[in-house]
């Protein structure tokens, strides 16, 4: 519990300083004893304390994990809270994409970012229109991108890479890998020098500081799906999906089988299979056609766990959402 209140009380410091500054309301946050009579889940989620507002009673969730419950989710975790606590409830987070600001609004959830918004339907609005730097309304990392920061989650090492040996490893070309290098360093990812006219470049050591700052810009790898129930001969196919996250986590499998392949693989399958843009019928199997191979970081036959976290993370599915924050917990960062 200690450990809890430690992680969250930068972020509800940095909430009483923005309401003073914001609003001239004096927000004294304390914890909410109330929390043990909540479900499990909804302790897995978030933090919880408790304030005034305005004379108002006011419970704040904190979410804990690097998976945010999706808005349409949220909705769901607050009736659930709201069955222990009748008065007002407000999320406070450290970033939200425009998006995710969009549809909590239409959602009608009170929340604040410190610093940065405020929707507080009740005390009036500071919707403010700059942004954290790293955020998803930011443009994507095209996929070789991607697959260079993946790289580098997966095996990092301590040498300056360039542009030359990142292409002879990654299988790109020298211009592509200078196009990425250019993408790293305008999101401000990475150190990035100049020795003679080759470039250089450094990722922290730190991998859980290197993947969150790169998660605004990464974007899931799937480009399309079809499913088919054509019997498909044995090759490079790697499981995917709820497929893949039901290997990672305590989630059980799907009925339909998802598998990961990449434009040649799915050209492959094209050649000997009916697609459908449904499940033609039970045994049937989704067929995912991702930016990049694979195979290129999975192992075993199942696709690498941050790529399938990626093409995941915005399921509203409170079970799946469960089962991500599991996955995420595994990794050896």
């Amino acid at each position: 519990m200690l450990d809890e209140v430690a992680k969250i009380r930068p972020l509800t410091n940095r909430f009483q300083t923005y309401l003073k500054e914001a609003l001239h309301l004096d927000a004294k946050v304390s914890n909410w004893p109330g929390e043990k009579a909540l479900p499990l889940y909804l302790r897995q989620f978030y933090a919880f304390c408790q304030t005034r507002l305005l004379g108002t009673d006011t419970l704040l969730l904190i979410p804990k994990e690097d998976v945010a419950p999706t808005p349409a989710t949220m909705v769901k975790h607050l009736r659930g809270v709201s069955e222990k606590w009748p008065h007002d409830l407000v999320v406070v987070t450290g970033a939200v994409s425009s998006l995710t600001r969009k549809r909590m609004i239409e959602q009608k959830i009170s929340f604040v970012v410190p610093g940065n918004q405020i929707y507080l339907p009740k005390l009036g609005m500071d919707l403010r229109e700059h942004f954290r730097r790293l955020q998803m309304a930011k443009p994507a990392f095209s996929p070789s991108t991607q697959v260079l920061v993946l790289d580098a989650l997966y095996h990092p090492r301590r040498d300056p890479d360039t542009p030359t040996q990142s292409a002879k490893r990654l299988g790109y070309t020298v211009m592509t890998m200078t196009r990425v290098f250019d993408e790293l360093e305008q999101a401000g990812l990475g150190e990035h020098s100049v020795m003679g006219k080759e470039r250089r470049l450094v990722f922290p050591q730190n991998l859980r500081e290197l993947w969150e700052a790169a998660l605004p810009f990464l974007k899931k790898p799937v480009n399309k799906f079809r499913y088919t129930a054509s019997k498909l001969t044995p090759g490079t196919r790697y499981k995917a999906g709820l497929t893949a996250l039901a290997e990672y986590s305590n989630l059980a499998p799907p009925e339909t089988e998802v598998i990961a392949v990449d434009a040649e693989g799915y050209r492959a399958i094209l050649k000997l299979a009916v697609m459908e843009a449904n499940p033609p019928c039970p045994g049937s199997k989704c067929i995912e056609l991702w930016s990049y191979p694979p195979e290129r970081f999975g192992k075993h036959g199942i696709a690498d766990p941050l790529s399938v976290f990626l093409s995941l993370r915005h399921e509203d599915d409170e079970r799946v959402q469960m089962a991500l924050a599991e996955l995420l917990r595994g990794m050896k960062w």
